[in-house]
């Protein structure tokens, strides 16, 4: 390679060698290499999602060798790449708030420009925030500064119709209308210690549940969450690294001591009274790790212990608030949690459980009764990636093959043989979109590098 760019540069064999060197030079893994950020190897494109229509593939990514980040899309028939959105301006990224530091600090958030974005499920908008302000990202324009105010909007969410946004701005839940930029304040009585539309500290940083609210699929409601942490103690953060001492208190819960009190809520997107769900059977210490609607308007909700031995999913009703037991996983140790709850238009839907030693892939009828396994033995699931309903098709990742390879697989709706996906060797990633069912996969391994299709 090195000898090619030479000769097409005219280089004489001197200049050749000497190239040659300073390339050798970059394959060295030294000490400075290796604690530089971002590390060797990982400047690749993030975030990657699918348009509602399958056409568009959009992710974030470097355009240069830094590590401030651009929001692009790719055409899927021709692989034509188009800059969504940049930052509006470069520079030191001030303004945050306090609560939006920790945000980052909890998802290992460590790169500048757009560090994350969000899009419409049936609709081609795409927004994300910058310096405590929201924009909406527009492919060929600048991006259009949604909101300009003192205080900063965490966590923007577009309406699956792409008509409004929903975020949370000093600890209540806010909705704008994009068309006119009205605000409609959905939930009253923040104060120090209680807050509304954001995850506390335990689901954010230990649960991997860094929202705290949930547009409905028709996007006529929120499921939101209120946190209390009003009895969880303080504790004094001393900064010592600076010119003058700093000191930063956050309500942090130790082991064995009080949790923060979190109730969900359902309101509606145009504002009214907010139905509580009734989780009374879970006690007075759970979490909520995960909330997801279903289709038909439900809302699915898990519920672990304390302790972390049970997970149970409920089915709760958007009207009333009244709270169904669907299942219930249990161990003598932990739960670990998952992503692959999906629900089927046809009123079923996916899970996964380690009952058996290994996670595997089960089919649930709407009121929790088991349907089938579809995946069984001595290696586990690591996630299911997506649907194809109308093919009849479940895809997921597992080591099947071998613990130093995940691969991608398939395996019919209605049961029967597995079908590995992939064919390179290596450790795959893939986002999926469905409908219509498409798949990107990346993967990597030793050598060559990594490459994504």
């Amino acid at each position: 390679m090195t000898l090619a760019v030479a000769l097409a540069a005219g280089a004489g064999p001197g200049e050749s060698r000497k190239r040659s060197r300073e390339s050798e030079q970059d394959d060295l893994l030294t000490l400075e290499r290796v604690a530089r950020y971002p590390p060797p190897g990982t400047r690749v494109p993030v975030n990657f999602r699918f348009s509602d229509d399958g056409r568009y593939l959009y992710f974030l990514a470097s355009e240069g060798n830094g590590v401030v980040r651009t929001l692009i899309r790719q055409d899927v028939a021709s692989a034509e790449r188009q800059v969504v959105a940049r930052p509006p301006q470069e520079g030191p990224e001030t303004g945050l708030t306090p609560e939006e530091v920790l945000r980052r600090e909890r998802q290992r958030i460590q790169e500048k420009g757009i560090t994350l974005y969000g899009l419409a499920a049936k609709a081609d908008v795409a927004v994300f925030d910058w310096r405590g302000d929201m924009y909406l990202a527009r492919p060929g324009k600048d991006a259009l500064r949604l909101t300009e105010t003192p205080s900063s909007e965490i966590d923007p969410q577009v309406s699956p119709d792409g008509t409004r946004l929903a975020f949370a701005r000093d600890g209540e839940l806010v909705v704008m209308d994009l068309a006119t930029r009205a605000e409609t304040r959905l939930t009253v009585g923040a104060r120090e210690g209680v807050s509304h539309g954001i995850a506390e500290y335990i689901a954010q940083e230990e649960m991997d549940r860094s929202s705290g609210f949930w547009w409905s699929p028709d996007g006529t409601r929120i499921a939101y969450t209120e946190v209390d942490e009003t009895g969880v103690p303080v504790y004094p953060i001393v900064h010592q690294g600076k010119p003058a001492w700093e000191v930063e208190s956050e309500r942090y819960p130790f082991a064995g001591g009080p949790n923060a009190k979190v109730r969900l809520g359902i309101v509606k997107a145009t504002g009214g009274e907010t139905v509580w769900v009734r989780l009374e059977d879970a006690g007075s210490d759970f979490y909520l790790p995960r909330v997801r609607w279903d289709e038909d308007g439900t809302l699915l909700v898990q519920v672990e212990t304390r302790s972390q031995k049970s997970l149970k999913l409920l089915r709760a009703d958007a009207a009333t608030g009244a709270a169904t037991a669907l299942l219930e996983d249990r161990s003598d140790t932990w739960i670990n949690l998952h992503e692959d709850l999906r629900p089927l238009r046809d009123g079923r839907f996916l899970w996964s459980s380690e009952a058996s030693g290994f996670r595997h892939l089960e089919l649930r009828a709407r009121d929790g009764a088991l349907v089938r396994h579809l995946t069984s033995g001595d290696w586990a699931v690591d996630r299911l990636e997506g649907v194809d309903e109308q093919g009849g098709w479940v895809y997921f990742t597992a080591a099947k093959d071998g613990p130093l390879q995940r691969q991608l697989y398939r395996v019919r709706l209605e049961g029967g043989p597995i079908e590995r996906v992939t064919a390179e060797p290596g450790w795959h990633t893939v986002t999926g979109s469905t409908p219509p069912p498409r798949l990107r996969a990346s993967f990597s391994r030793t050598a060559p590098a990594g490459r994504s299709a």
